[in-house]
């Protein structure tokens, strides 16, 4: 499935500290798991993974914070 987005805006405190979080940040279906594990391993996770209603219908959902604090999610959409 393809992930599009039209744009992500973030205001942040340490502009080289969120490039280095964000620079290699690319997510598709197959790694969902591996990269929630190492979220989970980095204490990152401020919500559980639920299965809730998306666009495209049921998806799992997990949401994240940044190194600046503000909260992400990731979608899975084959639950």
């Amino acid at each position: 499935m393809a992930v599009c987005y039209d744009r992500v805006s973030l205001r942040v405190t340490d502009l080289e500290r969120s490039v280095l979080f964000y620079e290699d940040f690319c997510l598709d279906e197959a790694s969902y798991d591996e990269v929630l594990a190492r979220l989970i391993a980095l204490g990152l996770v401020k919500r559980e993974p639920t299965v809730n209603k998306g666009t495209f219908g049921d998806r799992l959902a997990t949401y994240f914070t940044d190194p600046d604090g503000n909260e992400l999610e990731i979608k899975k959409y084959s639950v």
